[in-house]
């Protein structure tokens, strides 16, 4: 079985301790990498090769959207989610385009909602290994027309 990793970037401490208890519940997935800013989770992607990067929008050095952009340069197959308190229409423009397949609030059922994203990306990613056994993995990127949004992506 393949184990999704999972980079995790967000400046606020406690909340990544939140998000990873809960992710870290489901035996499929593992959080391999943590971030504070938005460089070093490009770096950190860069390193890892995580199968899907969560981002916060408002962090130090970059944003979540300005990672986005770098980190989907040379991680095409990683899905990326804007997972954020700034989920302003805004924010929504400012993600098209920049490979990140939902924006999230965290607000209300905003974990329900991540852990929802993160099971369809399991799941598809899980499909490919078993039809493709042995093949190149697909180059389909997720982004914003296979994941959609509360929001409007």
């Amino acid at each position: 079985m393949h184990r999704m990793r999972i980079l995790l970037a967000d400046d606020n401490a406690a909340l990544r301790q939140t998000v990873r208890q809960i992710i870290e519940e489901n035996p499929r997935w593992r959080i391999c990498g943590e971030a504070a800013d938005g460089r070093t989770a490009v770096e950190l992607a860069r390193r890892l090769h995580p199968d899907i990067v969560i981002l916060d929008y408002k962090m130090p050095l970059m944003n979540g959207v300005e990672a986005a952009h770098l980190i989907g340069s040379f991680l095409p197959h990683a899905a990326m989610v804007l997972f954020t308190g700034e989920a302003t229409k805004a924010v929504v423009q400012q993600a098209r385009g920049s490979g990140i397949g939902a924006v999230l609030s965290k607000a209300g059922h905003g974990y329900l909602r991540l852990l929802s994203f993160i099971d369809r990306v399991s799941s598809e990613t899980q499909g490919r290994h078993s039809a493709s056994l042995g093949k190149r993995r697909s180059s389909k990127r997720h982004g914003p027309s296979d994941f959609g949004s509360t929001l409007g992506l």
